[in-house]
């Protein structure tokens, strides 16, 4: 893992590199004062009725499927969990536009056409391969070695400093071999050759952080599991409350509500406590995560994430979602075919062993998460 002096160094050499991050080019007024709360309610209206539609929609799918084309119950619950999966990809395509064109705004009104060109993911895959076509090239004495910081290279040799030593393989990338740069005016002559110090750097904070991503999944599983199975549940319950009938679809809010719950005592109660014990100490990003795993894990993303990937690192979030809604379907299958838990009369299913399974994946995924957290450093702690 680089240290923290020299991340400093390639945050001073990104200041002066000519690709400057893509939002504020975009957005040359981002100064400006904007709507704040005016704005705001018409964002929630807009929210609420999209998530009204799309969570009516989802969550009477099981339903719909049992009660109008007799599809066996697992099985529709396991149909419900793919089209979940496929709605939080959706939000990944959106942040790549985002990212590479628009911004967020435009990509928030507007679903445009998408092409890969201009994407923040081609400068990724320059870095991978011009390390690979460089392996032969000898990091270890750096001190020798010219490195590439962007076209201001032709007259400023004396911030010729390398990468950080993490992930030195990929260092390769920024080397500067003979032909590979215009010396007239610092240009890369082969971009798929030679990439920036920067570039370097951004591909090394994505990878420093997948392993943490990646423990977020199993906890999306577990989630996948119980929003299907609850309402298949609800279907053999007697849920009239009088002349009313609750909607089996319905009893998933519960879970919903306590999200909302846990939220506002993190924000509200948790944290100033925290601070009172601590002496004025604020939860770093990974401490919060610890004490609700799955809610502000997007914190984390937005700061780690390079520049470039802001808009990236919030889809990150939909993406652990899709994973954990199509393993979900791969587990409950595993499960049919290894065991007698899940016949399709949930009156005679062991839920139960289903759960215990989940809870303790989900121990072991915990125990997983803080060996990865203690490993971790932060690259953008002070900003």
């Amino acid at each position: 893992m680089g240290s923290m002096e020299e991340s400093r160094q390639v945050h001073r050499s990104s200041a002066g590199w000519m690709a400057v991050d893509g939002e504020a080019l975009r957005h040359p007024t981002a100064g400006r004062k904007k709507g704040g709360w005016v704005t705001f309610p018409f964002m929630a209206v807009t929210m609420a009725g999209l998530g009204l539609a799309t969570a009516g929609a989802t969550g009477n799918l099981v339903v719909y499927l049992v009660k109008e084309y007799h599809v066996p119950s697992v099985d529709a619950a396991q149909i419900s969990t793919v089209v979940l999966g496929c709605l939080s990809v959706a939000p990944v395509a959106g942040a790549i536009v985002a990212d590479a064109f628009f911004g967020c705004y435009p990509v928030v009104a507007v679903a445009m056409a998408f092409s890969v060109l201009g994407s923040p993911f081609t400068g990724i895959a320059r870095v991978i391969i011009a390390a690979a076509r460089k392996r032969k090239v000898n990091v270890a004495a750096s001190g020798e070695l010219k490195f590439y910081h962007g076209r201001r290279m032709a007259s400023e040799d004396d911030d010729n400093f390398p990468p950080s030593n993490s992930f030195r393989f990929l260092n390769r990338a920024a080397v500067i071999p003979d032909g590979d740069v215009n010396p007239a005016d610092g240009e890369a002559a082969r971009p798929w050759r030679v990439c920036t110090v920067q570039q370097v750097e951004d591909l090394k904070a994505v990878l420093r952080i997948l392993p943490l991503w990646s423990s977020s999944i199993i906890l999306s599983v577990s989630i996948g599991v119980q929003i299907n199975f609850s309402v298949l549940e609800a279907l053999v319950m007697d849920r009239a409350l009088g002349r009313f009938t609750v909607p089996a679809a319905s009893f998933f809010v519960s879970s919903l509500f306590a999200v909302v719950v846990f939220l506002g005592l993190i924000d509200r109660a948790i944290l100033p406590l925290w601070r009172r014990l601590t002496g004025g100490h604020v939860p770093t990003p990974l401490q919060r995560i610890g004490a609700g795993h799955a809610l502000t894990v997007v914190t984390l993303y937005y700061q780690e994430f390079p520049p470039s990937l802001k808009n990236t690192a919030t889809g990150m979030v939909a993406m652990i979602i899709a994973l954990g809604f199509y393993l979900s379907t791969a587990l409950v299958d595993v499960v049919r075919s290894a065991t007698a838990w899940l016949p399709d009369n949930m009156n005679a299913s062991r839920l139960e062993n289903l759960y215990w399974l989940l809870a303790v994946l989900v121990a072991v995924n915990f125990a997983y998460y803080l060996t990865c957290a203690k490993l971790y450093k932060y690259q953008n702690a002070g900003k």
